[in-house]
Formats: structure tokens, sequence, C-alpha cells
């Protein structure tokens, strides 16, 4: 009988997703009958529609107000180049006061938000990783996104549990989920961008979780669990200096 260490981050999000072959579909569904273990690896998967809409309703819902609208002018008689400079401002003042008003596009950290808010003890603590299995997934998603990652864990006060490859828009985004000393999962989330700009360690919240960002060399970086904001920072810094 297989248990949950059979079967990969990957063949489980196949499973989910519905892209799993009929050997691997029954496989999974067979143990997962008898095995808490690989039910709550897959919990920890799975993201419903409701958690999606959540997210972008919190985008929605910081959209700025409707301003009070102008008093209206005296009637006049315009000319027609008067008529004309009206008419031009008022389409440019138009097309700048919809952009104003239309929601931010959710961006890879809010989706990564969104996943990690999903996260509970249970999802990670179950998971057993040697340092020989830690080292294999580090150098598999360290060949996978071009970035050394093998140091990450270095200095750190959690506990490293896995590493994973998933995606966005087409590109690699790697995740590595820790789990700290008082049960807190972390995850730091790594992905290729468009331009070389270094950003320095920005602090933030991201669905009430606290969180770090930085960018460096091309690779956007984003650090984000629990409500310690100064184990969030110092363990950022740490990873800064080894990867």
């Amino acid at each position: 009988m297989k248990t949950a260490a059979d079967f990969s981050d990957e063949d489980l999000t196949a499973y989910l997703d519905g892209e799993a072959d009929e050997t691997l579909t029954r496989a999974i569904s067979e143990t997962v009958q008898n095995d808490l273990a690989l039910s709550e690896r897959l919990n920890g998967l799975r993201i419903s529609e409701a958690q999606i809409k959540a997210a972008y309703d919190v985008l929605l819902h910081d959209a700025p107000t409707m301003p009070d609208l102008p008093a209206p002018v005296h009637q006049r008689s315009f000319a027609w180049r008067e008529l004309a400079a009206g008419l031009a401002v008022g389409a440019f003042l138009s097309a700048g006061f919809t952009a104003s008003l239309r929601p931010k596009e959710p961006g890879w950290q809010d989706f990564v938000a969104a996943y990690q808010a999903l996260y509970v003890t249970p999802t990670l603590a179950g998971v057993s990783t040697t340092n020989t299995d830690a080292q294999a997934q580090l150098t598999r998603v360290s060949q996978q996104l071009g970035l050394d990652l093998t140091r990450a864990p270095e200095g750190q006060k959690m506990t490293f549990k896995r590493a994973q490859v998933l995606g966005f828009e087409g590109r690699d985004l790697i995740q590595l989920a820790f789990l700290t000393d008082t049960g807190v999962p972390v995850a730091l989330c790594i992905i290729a961008t468009d331009t070389a700009d270094t950003k320095p360690i920005q602090s933030k919240q991201l669905e009430g979780m606290e969180a770090v960002s930085w960018s460096e060399d091309g690779y956007g970086f984003l650090l984000i669990g629990g409500q310690d904001s100064d184990v969030i920072l110092q363990a950022a810094e740490q990873f800064e200096k080894v990867i």
C-alpha cells in the first residue's frame, strides 16, 4: 500500500486539477482513504474558488471612491475653438479618472499570499525531510529557476520542509516552505522578473500576514507567513545573505 511519501506535490497538484493519468489517479484515490497525512497534503494544495474570489474582493475594496462632481457652470456662448479645446481636455481628464478607478490587477505576490493563507500547521507538520532529501529538492528547484538556492536554509531559525515548483503567467515560481518553532507556516517564493533592478527589503501585509519583498539580479523574492514582523524581517535578511 502506498503512503503520502510516495507522491510528490506535482503528482497531487495534477490529481487535484484532473490532469493525472488513470494509474496515478487510482493510486492517490485509494491511498487517501486510509492515509490522514495524504489527506492533509491535498487540503493544503487545494485552492478553492471562494479563496480566489476573496483575494479579488480585497483589491476591489481598496479601489478609490467616486469623488464629488463639480457644480454646473452657467451657460454662455463658446467660440468653436473654445469648444474643441474643452472637449479635448474633458476627454483627457475622463481617461485619467477612469484609469484611477480601475482596480489594480493582482500580481504574483497577491496569488502567493492567497495560496499561503490556506496553510495551517498540519499542512507542513507531517512533512518529514532528511538533509539528503532537502538538498536534492533544493538542487532540483535551483536548476529549474537558474538560481542557487541550496544554501537557503542556512542560519534560519525555522525548519525547512519542502521545495516545489509552481507557475505564474508562464514563468516558474519556486516555493520553499518552512515551519517555525511555534508551528507557523512560512514560505519564501522566488520568480524571475523582467528587469534586473535591485529593490531593498520592504515590509508589507498581505492577506493579513506579515511579508517582506525584495528583488536582486533579475529575481523577485517574497517571504510571507504569520503575524510576527520581527521573525519575517530577520529571516528575510538571512535569506538575502545566502542566496
